[in-house]
């Protein structure tokens, strides 16, 4: 199969990776990443915002990629003093999915207080629904439902 972009390599790319993972049980440092890629690609609508916290930013779709841009909230996440109040600046910025690379950030990890043997929150937030949706490895990704009231 000729493959014309860049994107269609990386689509196959991230389909081999999956396939060999599942087939093999393979332990590639690079499955994890592209199970939690291929999960938000599943879950999130066309309309929804991902906070993508990882180095690699190549395999989630284009559209969630376009989501992303000038939605920058590391510093601002550094400066709250709770994990419920990180919570709810993620929802209020609008974001619906988290997706976290555990391994390169452990910092965000323990800040929005994930246990990363479960994937779950320690300490969930009153108000928002945090859902895992995939946890491979140290590889999260999150859904957001928020049932805060608003002001």
């Amino acid at each position: 199969m000729q493959f014309t972009t860049f994107r269609e390599v990386f689509y196959a790319d991230l389909k081999g990776n999956i396939k060999r993972a599942l087939v093999t049980g393979s332990s590639d440092p690079l499955i994890p990443m592209c199970l939690a890629c291929k999960a938000v690609n599943q879950a999130a609508k066309l309309d929804d915002t991902v906070l993508i916290i990882t180095h690699y930013r190549y395999w989630p779709r284009e559209d969630l990629l376009r989501s992303v841009e000038g939605r920058s909230i590391g510093s601002d996440l550094e400066k709250l003093a709770s994990a419920e109040e990180r919570w709810g600046l993620i929802a209020d910025r609008g974001f619906r999915f988290v997706m976290l690379d555990g391994r390169a950030f452990p910092k965000v990890v323990r800040r929005l207080k994930i246990d990363k043997e479960t994937g779950t929150l320690t300490s969930p937030p009153a108000g928002i629904d945090v859902q895992t949706i995939c946890h491979r490895d140290e590889y999260f990704v999150f859904r957001l439902v928020d049932h805060r009231s608003a002001p």
